[in-house]
């Protein structure tokens, strides 16, 4: 059985169980698919915090932005002209697209209104990435918004 589970903090995380038939857990295919997949699952997490921390800062920054939701590394940013009303921002998502891909990042608009960016980035991305490039100069106030 898998599933997605909360943890004793109340994230939810990926939980997956397989039952082993052998003399011990350690010499199980279990233990070896384990082994392999706990650096990526860690970098997933170190990936994730990092990504929604700074959609946050640029959240509280920016009213364009008016939910930033997901899971681990695949996190979404919704923009809307109004925090208030929630109308979807489609042309601006559309221009932050065209910005990005300018700058060698592509990025996707998604959702039925197209306001709403979507990130997922591959497990191997390194700290100096694209990505975490263009998150600082946004900090540091170097877009247009």
């Amino acid at each position: 059985p898998h599933g997605a589970r909360p943890d004793a903090q109340g994230e939810r995380r990926l939980v997956v169980l397989l039952a082993h038939d052998g003399p011990g857990v350690e010499d199980g295919a279990a233990f070896q698919v384990h082994r392999q997949l706990a650096p990526l699952l860690d970098q997933a997490k170190r990936l994730g915090d990092k990504l929604r921390t700074t959609l946050d800062r640029f959240k509280e920054k920016f009213e364009l932005i008016g939910d930033v939701r997901g899971l681990g590394p695949m996190i979404a940013m919704e923009l809307v002209k109004d925090r208030a009303s929630k109308t979807p921002a489609g042309d601006e998502a559309k221009a932050l697209v065209k910005y990005c891909l300018g700058r060698n990042l592509i990025l996707l608009a998604c959702g039925p209104y197209g306001n709403v960016i979507r990130f997922l980035m591959p497990l191997v991305i390194t700290d100096g990435g694209r990505l975490v490039e263009l998150a600082r100069a946004g900090q540091n106030g170097e877009t247009r918004h």
